[in-house]
């Protein structure tokens, strides 16, 4: 009897670290696909994500879903409806054009990412309020933990946004100088779940911006269904 339960015990120990190192395994090929921009925002009709928003005065929940899908041409089209404390707020879209992966939120639209996802990529943007956006990408295979969950191989990226405060007089220098005022968005995808983390900060200079992992933020948005 003693024996048996011997055997039993090391083919089990056996099976346990076999499935153990084929999970670690399907993780390290997962992380080497090539992931591509719908991977990072796997859209389609009847989907829905569920956010929780924190800014330093305040906290509401909203909800994104998905309803319907256009084909034009070679590109998808996503439209939906946010959601936000029970009560419809914008419509949402989502779309492709050129390679860059394009969001609309009401009246605000803006790129989030880019072809091909790999640290380094980048691109530009100007708002409507003239405002000047450069974006990266910064990571390719980052462990998010949160909320109590963990996204491995999420995708980073920096939005670095200057915006034109106007001419400041100075008098050691005997003339006007351009005053910028910088925000910093940090936006995380986890591939075939979405977005997962959002966090705004508004730095005095560009001088912290590397270490996107410690700074605070005064805005964030967590995926919390």
């Amino acid at each position: 009897m003693i024996r048996k339960l011997k055997l039993f015990v090391a083919l089990f120990l056996i099976i346990l670290v076999s499935s153990i190192s084929n999970e670690v395994i399907n993780h390290k090929v997962f992380a080497e696909e090539n992931i591509d921009i719908w991977d990072l925002f796997p859209a389609k009709k009847g989907k829905s994500w569920k956010y929780l928003s924190k800014t330093v005065n305040s906290k509401s929940t909203y909800t994104i879903t998905i309803e319907n899908e256009i084909q034009e041409g070679d590109y998808k089209i996503f439209e939906g409806t946010i959601i936000e404390d029970g009560k419809r707020k914008e419509e949402f879209k989502v779309y492709e054009e050129d390679d860059v992966l394009w969001i609309k939120e009401g009246k605000d639209e803006f790129p989030v990412l880019k072809r091909p996802i790999e640290e380094g990529t980048s691109w530009e943007y100007k708002y409507d309020d003239n405002s000047e956006s450069e974006c990266e990408i910064i990571d390719t295979s980052c462990t998010l933990k949160i909320n109590g969950k963990v996204y491995e191989n999420c995708v980073v990226t920096r939005e670095i946004i200057k915006n034109n405060m106007g001419g400041l007089y100075s008098e050691k220098e005997g003339k006007y100088i351009k005053v910028l005022r910088y925000r910093v968005n940090i936006r995380y995808f986890c591939p075939r779940i979405g977005p997962v983390y959002f966090k705004r900060y508004t730095p005095e200079d560009l001088s912290n911006i590397e270490d996107y992992k410690k700074v605070k933020a005064t805005d964030e948005t967590i995926l919390i269904k």
